[in-house]
């Protein structure tokens, strides 16, 4: 038959308003924000099968989890992913298991031995056994369940009632040191008793499995016998399991009507969480209890309620084919690891492991504009997972080149899915880095994500005078640059680079730039020079160069000699004279000249001839004109540098002033 979930069973319990005379309230739903997880579909599914099951118990050393079968006498120990370990056989009927603190051994509970064994953790090979004699009725004792409390070894046991013939459960104790047993240290109760101890304190829990109405008492065990300081009535059919918190303030029973906490300091039995018709199983971790149920196609089956709380915070959905399916035993690994949990499908017995069962994994995606403008709005948006609340607040920090370490922007909270957008206007250019962060909570694991945009800076103005202007050799020019736009940073380079691979780039100047956003410099011309005036740019303008370039011409004379005479412009020459023209230019290595002639003739300046002629290491260069000379012919001579054709390009093209000369008998 279908049994009801327990979030149905909840909701109907609060219609109803059903509140126990007892002074218990069935609720009708888990805590607020309680999130419900579907586990993967892939179970560990052991090698070996479990007929009936005992306890199950884990071993954080070896990572190893230790598995009794009442009905095969079998103990099976895996290993976390589900393959076996060990798998010892010849155990009749073993029931409680118990690992010692130091996980070196462990204990098991022998009913048809009526003895306890100590096993070797790692190999299973019995290196102790503890026969339990006989109560004081006479009979041997059959132990049930086993702990660890107050420096022995306790257990539970049951023995024939006299008149009855009922199995009547009791107490006992192992001393460990020599052996000792003593039995009867409790008024005897009704069935088997379950047992349960804290690593808190030396007190035990004990309560009659598979009862109604029945009784949770917890002994103080720090003496020699077993005190009872706390008991309390259940308002439980058919109780399956019990589980003491790890901090000693409550003990958590299971039973067909859910699950219901009792209070160790005043006896106080706490809320019952109901679902009726399901048997369950509970284990106790540091950060609160784990309660497992029978398979149901209408919801989750298992669940977590944190430490001191009497309401779900987190469930399971575990996959299932079949509601013929049940959650055999939970248990966690010490030091609040692991849950595991051990569910059986048509005989099929499988593991789950759960590595924080504490804590559901959150996680946070966060996406913005690939690229934006300085200033501009830049939309984020942040999605969060992991089943938390309509107003989950948010935080989100900037980082950026004038935040490096970044700086706080307002909370964000996200909607009902989960969601968030939020509009930034970023101050500073470069790569802007949004990150959205979650703090997490008792349930949920904090998580961050991030999303980066690449802003652009914005350009600045940026300009160089005086630009293509051709200045005569040897000028002194002062140049200016001028920025405006500029945030942080102001300073400009002004940089020379003279033509020629003989020189390199310089740096002129390098400052500030006054209030007029101006730096000037001045530069004595020799060569064609390119200038740039160089910004570094800001956190929120660009870098800049800008470039000028302006020209300089040779120093060029042409010198005339072997003249008879001079009259205004001209030389005058004998006709049987040889003039000699001599060129003064600025030198350069392997520098020529053009020396042109030219001839008046027919009312006009005509080409006559001309010279490509190699000026010497001081820039000189002289030539003789020789031949018959015409007299009374008007002529004129000029030297130039053509940048290219001198052999260089160092300088602007130049022409030098006319000579005039002429020839007479």
């Amino acid at each position: 038959m279908r049994t009801k979930s327990l979030r149905a069973v909840l909701a109907a319990a609060i219609f109803a308003g059903s509140v126990g005379a007892l002074g218990y309230l069935y609720i009708g739903t888990a805590s607020a924000g309680v999130v419900t997880e579907t586990l993967p579909a892939t179970a560990r599914h052991l090698t070996s099968q479990v007929q009936l099951f005992g306890d199950v118990v884990v071993d954080g050393v070896h990572q190893h989890v230790a598995v009794a079968d009442k009905q095969a006498g079998h103990l099976l120990v895996v290993n976390y992913d589900g393959s076996t370990a060990v798998d010892r056989t010849g155990l009749t009927g073993v029931d409680g298991l118990r690992y010692s603190a130091d996980d070196t051994r462990l204990y098991a509970a022998l009913p048809g031995d009526h003895a306890i064994a100590a096993l070797d953790a790692a190999t299973l090979v019995e290196v102790a056994r503890y026969p339990l004699g006989n109560d004081d009725t006479g009979y041997p004792i059959t132990p049930a369940k086993i702990a660890l409390a107050g420096g022995k070894l306790w257990f539970t046991y049951t023995v024939p009632d006299q008149l009855t013939g009922y199995s009547m459960g009791n107490l006992g104790s192992v001393d460990l040191a020599d052996g000792t047993v003593r039995s009867g240290q409790m008024t005897r109760i009704y069935g088997t008793p379950l047992l349960a101890s804290t690593p808190a304190a030396p007190r035990l829990a004990v309560a009659p499995y598979d009862r109604s109405g029945s009784t949770v008492q917890v002994f103080d065990v720090s003496d020699a016998a077993a005190t009872e300081v706390a008991h309390s009535y259940l308002d439980l059919n058919s109780l399956a399991e019990i589980a003491f918190s790890t901090d000693g303030s409550q003990v958590g029973a299971v039973g067909q009507d859910g699950i219901q906490f009792v209070s160790v300091a005043d006896s106080s039995k706490s809320t019952v969480i109901a679902n009726a018709g399901s048997e369950m199983t509970v284990a106790a971790g540091e950060a609160g209890f784990a309660i497992g149920s029978r398979g149901s196609g209408a919801g989750p089956e298992l669940h977590y309620v944190p430490a001191g709380a009497t309401t779900i915070a987190k469930e399971w959905d575990l996959p299932k084919s079949s509601e013929s399916w049940n959650t055999q035993r939970v248990a966690f690994e010490p030091g609040n690891g692991r849950l595991f949990a051990f569910v059986d499908e048509y005989g099929v017995t499988s593991m789950w492991v759960i590595d924080d069962p504490a804590h559901t994994a959150t996680q946070l995606t966060v996406s913005a504009p690939a690229s934006a403008a300085r200033g501009a709005a830049i939309n984020v948006s942040a999605s969060l997972t992991g089943g938390l609340p309509n107003g989950t607040k948010l935080t989100v920090t900037r980082v950026d080149a004038e935040s490096p370490s970044g700086v706080a922007l307002p909370t964000v909270t996200i909607n009902v899915n989960g969601n968030v957008t939020f509009t930034d206007y970023p101050p500073a250019g470069g790569t802007v880095k949004y990150v959205v962060a979650y703090a997490g909570d008792g349930i949920h694991k904090p998580s961050t994500g991030s999303a980066t945009v690449a802003v652009t800076k914005t350009a600045p103005a940026l300009t160089l005078t005086p630009s293509g202007t051709v200045y005569n050799y040897g000028t002194t020019v002062t140049f200016t640059a001028h920025l405006s736009g500029a945030y942080s940073n102001r300073t400009i380079g002004i940089w020379a680079d003279p033509a020629g691979a003989d020189q390199g780039s310089r740096l002129l100047r390098q400052v500030t730039a006054d209030a007029k956003g101006n730096v000037a410099t001045s530069l004595r011309l020799t060569r064609n020079t390119a200038l740039s005036a160089v910004y570094a740019g800001d956190t929120r303008y660009a870098a800049q160069t800008v470039k000028s370039s302006v020209s300089t011409r040779v120093s060029v004379s042409t010198a005339v000699a072997k003249q008879y005479t001079t009259s205004g412009a001209y030389y005058y020459f004998h006709k049987t004279a040889n003039p000699v023209f001599t060129t003064t230019m600025t030198a350069a290595a392997n520098r020529k000249q053009k020396l042109y002639f030219e001839v008046y003739s027919g009312g006009t300046w005509k080409p006559w001839k001309s010279y490509l002629l190699t000026l010497s290491s001081a820039g000189k260069s002289a030539y003789t004109l020789t031949g018959t000379h015409s007299i009374n012919v008007n002529y004129r001579v000029r030297a130039a540098y053509l940048t290219g054709t001198s052999g260089d390009s160092l300088n602007y093209t130049t022409y030098g002033s006319y000579r005039y000369f002429t020839f007479r008998k």
